[in-house]
């Protein structure tokens, strides 16, 4: 049970990479290569240049989910409390990677742009993202854990 006590710790710190990245990333893009001269004149009248970014931030959130549920299931009939966590890691990490991707493109699309929008496209999938951290009462909810596994889970400071 040893390399179970560090399970969500290493799930907290792959999460908070992810979720740093893009911020310094933003930031990067806001404060570094764009002029507030720049960002202040932009403006994009193209309702087809907004629907990419919101299109693929949306598929990110549904996609994400939607794998998510899938990976659960499968997890949730692993004959042990190891292979369960082994699945729903996995789950987690395409689940915050398709997030990802939709705020990188956000991002990348405010640095092509300038246009502020496309930047609160980017904050709204950072601030979905910081929601989606790993907790081991989501994962003993979402695992639909035995009792004697939550109690594995306690005992091994998850």
């Amino acid at each position: 049970m040893e390399g179970k006590s560090s399970y969500f710790q290493s799930l907290r710190i792959i999460h908070g990479v992810l979720l740093m990245g893009t911020i310094l990333f933003l930031a990067l893009v806001r404060f570094v290569f764009l002029h507030p001269s720049e960002i202040d004149a932009a403006s994009v009248d193209d309702p087809l240049l907004f629907a990419l970014p919101v299109g693929l931030l949306a598929f990110g959130v549904l996609g994400g989910w939607w794998y998510f549920n899938n990976i659960l299931k499968v997890a949730r009939q692993a004959p042990n409390l190891t292979q369960k966590l082994t699945h729903y890691q996995s789950g987690l990490i395409v689940r915050w990677a398709s997030l990802e991707g939709a705020i990188l493109f956000a991002t990348i699309w405010f640095m092509i742009y300038a246009d502020k929008s496309f930047m609160a496209i980017a904050l709204v999938g950072m601030a979905l993202l910081a929601f989606a951290r790993p907790r081991p009462e989501a994962a003993a909810r979402d695992l639909q854990l035995s009792d004697e596994d939550k109690q594995t889970i306690s005992e091994h400071g998850f």
